[in-house]
């Protein structure tokens, strides 16, 4: 196994911006990193800095210590996946999944018995003479997991390989994808947009945004533990609900720590937040997502979207009032200036 190794790295394409500057990112061997984070954060920029498919302006990038910098992206022993495949239209599948092999000039008895030993894994063995053109998405997909699988590397590389399918597919894929990595055990690094993609298949997650990583570590750490309010806002499956000290004053008053100076920022997630008795806050907008209802509420000041269990017991409708009740151990405290944790109450 190949641990992966970031130091001072810096990318720009006119030496004026900086897509990344001193950036450091340390990945241990054998794990699972999700890259996340908004559209232009430098996730993907950041992949292919990995795979050496782009230069980097300075800093160095080590697999298991050794300096990759001056390594052609082929010598340097990763498989790539990408967003579109990248599959070969005038090949067979076949020979998509052992181009490599086929390149290298490998024996043909063992290239026809590995692709077929790998084919029989994904399923696809039934494929092999077809195109590309006459696949599914999903059916691209696995062949796209077999030609990277078959090279046997040390790092797998992923630039947000299940953007192009349907959620039934996307959920078959991401099985198909995590089988791959507890069979093999290898690094991987997996390039996504999707926050719940990341953290339900992440062994660690870096959280990124403007080419920094906001926070990393293991998923339930990011939810439980946001450092951030970006951190907070960006993980979940429903953003979090914020007040500010200053334009909320009169309404978040009585969970304000006293031993917490200057200007703060509340935050409870809309999962915590509880139904009660009363009548203070009316439902503007219910969503119904089947095992649970996102509700919309506002009070003649303040609006909060909450999270509830689809029962009979959250059975409420559109201009329906109730009572909320916002637990003082699941508020997060945050500076309003520097947007950093300062405490969780208790």
């Amino acid at each position: 196994m190949t641990d992966i190794e970031l130091k001072n790295i810096s990318k720009s394409y006119d030496n004026k911006n900086y897509i990344f500057k001193d950036f450091n990112l340390k990945i241990d061997s054998g794990e699972f990193i999700g890259l996340v984070g908004p559209s232009g954060c430098g996730k993907t920029t950041l992949l292919r800095i990995i795979s050496g498919l782009e230069n980097i302006n300075d800093g160095s990038i080590l697999f298991g210590g050794k300096d990759v910098n001056t390594i052609d992206p082929k010598d340097r022993d990763i498989s790539m996946v990408f967003q579109n495949y990248a599959l070969y239209p005038h090949m067979t599948v076949y020979k998509n999944i052992g181009i490599h092999l086929i390149l290298e000039k490998l024996p043909k008895k063992e290239i026809d018995e590995r692709v077929h030993k790998v084919a029989t894994l994904f399923g696809i063995n039934e494929l092999l003479s077809r195109y590309p053109r006459e696949l599914s998405g999903g059916q691209m997909q696995r062949v796209a997991l077999a030609r990277a699988m078959i090279r046997e590397p040390e790092i797998f590389l992923m630039d947000e390989p299940l953007s192009n399918l349907d959620a039934k597919l996307r959920n078959q894929a991401r099985a198909e994808i995590m089988k791959l990595y507890l069979k093999l055990k290898k690094t991987f690094v997996y390039v996504t947009h999707d926050q719940k993609e990341a953290m339900s298949m992440s062994t660690k997650v870096v959280l990124m945004n403007e080419g920094q990583i906001m926070q990393m570590g293991k998923p339930e750490e990011l939810y439980e533990d946001p450092q951030n309010i970006f951190t907070a806002s960006f993980i979940g499956n429903v953003q979090m609900n914020f007040f500010d000290s200053k334009e909320h004053l009169d309404f978040i008053k009585e969970y304000l720590d006293p031993t917490v100076e200057g200007n703060v920022t509340v935050g409870i997630r809309p999962e915590d937040i509880k139904l009660t008795t009363g009548n203070d806050w009316e439902v503007e907008l219910v969503e119904n997502l089947g095992s649970e209802k996102i509700l919309t509420l506002f009070d003649p000041k303040y609006q909060v979207r909450m999270s509830v269990q689809a029962s009979k017991k959250s059975s409420l409708q559109n201009g329906q009032s109730t009572g909320l009740e916002f637990p003082t151990d699941r508020l997060y405290y945050f500076d309003s200036e520097t947007e950093k944790r300062i405490n969780h109450a208790n």
